[in-house]
């Protein structure tokens, strides 16, 4: 694509911050609802994480993710080792 396509855009995320977190989590842990200010993408490589909501419950398997947006109340719980 033309590079004045992309102008605005790279112009709006110089102010996007990315966090990363690294983690091995032990089978049966849990993290109580909570929320955060601001967004996450819950990835594990190993192990499967149980995200629950209000309005629903995923299983993220290894190598699958769950988008959490900011603000939005969640719990975890681990099944296996879970590498984060």
């Amino acid at each position: 694509m033309a590079r004045k396509r992309h102008s605005s855009r790279i112009a709006a995320e110089r102010n996007i911050i990315v966090r990363s977190l690294s983690l091995r989590l032990a089978s049966g842990r849990r993290a109580e609802p909570h929320s955060h200010t601001w967004h996450r993408l819950v990835y594990a490589t190993k192990g499967v994480m149980t995200v629950t909501t209000a309005i629903g419950v995923w299983v993220v398997p290894p190598h699958r993710a769950a988008w959490i947006p900011a603000g939005f109340e969640h719990g975890i719980k681990t099944t296996g080792l879970v590498r984060i």
